[in-house]
């Protein structure tokens, strides 16, 4: 039976992955204009580079320091958001492994209870016990997905409890809730675009009532589930539990997800925050589409004053001499004219 709320938060998740991707489609696309415009055959640096070792005098009109700076900060914005979005993941990553590494010490063999349980559900080679007074239970695991759970949770819930708060986590084990997160923590990145961290947050908010919709047989036996969290709760007030971990827990509360077990006709949307963050790319779009043509013009006006100066064909000889063909690129650019200039005569000999 596929349940609704499930394939809302599929389609969810699938609308923000095609998000991510236009914008960092768009981004990549912005990034590589901007790297030409500075740093390409007619960015502003090479022209003064060519300026500087063949002698030619290019119009300060071909060059514009003020696009051109913020040209480089707008770059360099990007690099350091890719890094911090990459660097953001892997931290998740070692904490998330410290994590499991410190709980592996406690595993032990299922006792009877969650054994009987997780086989009335069929997942009883995907659920670990973990011998702690730590009020845990969560899935993990990007390959092989598992569920774990401590001993102090398996007691303290009744059978149909325990199996109302299994069913959730294998709602996450299903779906590979785990991998999902990482991939959110790389969107999230491009939380300064209107709604993405809002569009974000609603998906983890419809992922943990498709759980419980699942869990409660499409929300026609609420009673159990509405138990378990109160008694984990109740237990987690004791027990700080580290939360910023690639790993999917339970007790994670939403506004939301509380509402919809409490009220029956209670119907999740997640339109508003579609359109914001449509609306948010739409204006990144523009933006991007903007000081992209800027770059062309002035690009464009840099080739022609360019060409104009006499250095055009100079540039593949200077490039020559750059590049390793003479001595001179062993040579700092004020001291590369007169030897390269010596150095092109002779690459012309045997040119011809």
């Amino acid at each position: 039976m596929i349940f609704n709320m499930r394939q809302k938060s599929n389609w969810l998740f699938a609308q923000i992955i095609i998000l991510g991707t236009i914008i960092t489609i768009l981004i990549a696309g912005l990034f590589y204009k901007i790297y030409n415009f500075t740093f390409g055959a007619l960015g502003n640096i090479t022209l003064n580079r060519i300026q500087n070792a063949c002698g030619c005098q290019i119009p300060s009109s071909a060059n514009n320091s003020v696009l051109t700076g913020f040209a480089v900060l707008l770059g360099s914005a990007i690099v350091i958001s890719f890094i911090f979005a990459l660097s953001k993941i892997i931290i998740s990553l070692i904490k998330t492994k410290k994590f499991i590494s410190l709980q592996k010490i406690n595993f032990v063999k299922s006792s009877k209870k969650l054994t009987q349980v997780a086989a009335t559900i069929g997942i009883q080679n995907q659920v670990v016990e973990i011998n702690t007074t730590q009020p845990l239970i969560f899935c993990h695991g990007l390959k092989s997905e598992k569920i774990y759970i401590s001993s102090t949770v398996v007691k303290a819930l009744s059978f149909a409890q325990l199996q109302t708060a299994l069913l959730h986590e294998t709602h996450h084990l299903l779906t590979k809730e785990p991998a999902r997160l990482l991939i959110l923590k790389l969107i999230g990145v491009f939380g300064f675009i209107p709604g993405i961290n809002s569009l974000i947050k609603k998906y983890l908010s419809f992922s943990e009532i498709a759980a419980d919709e699942l869990a409660t047989d499409n929300f026609k036996e609420k009673n159990h589930l509405a138990a378990a969290m109160a008694k984990i709760l109740e237990l987690e007030e004791k027990n700080i539990i580290q939360k910023e971990l690639a790993v999917s827990f339970f007790s994670q509360m939403t506004e939301e997800r509380v509402v919809n077990l409490s009220e029956a006709g209670y119907k999740p949307t997640f339109k508003t925050e579609l359109l914001k963050a449509a609306f948010g790319i739409a204006g990144a779009a523009i933006f991007i589409l903007f000081f992209s043509s800027n770059l062309n013009v002035q690009q464009s006006k840099a080739q022609e004053i360019y060409t104009k100066s006499g250095c055009a064909e100079q540039i593949y000889k200077i490039e020559k001499c750059q590049n390793g063909w003479t001595k001179c690129a062993e040579q700092n650019y004020h001291q590369e004219k007169t030897n390269c200039q010596k150095s092109i005569k002779y690459f012309d000999k045997l040119k011809n």
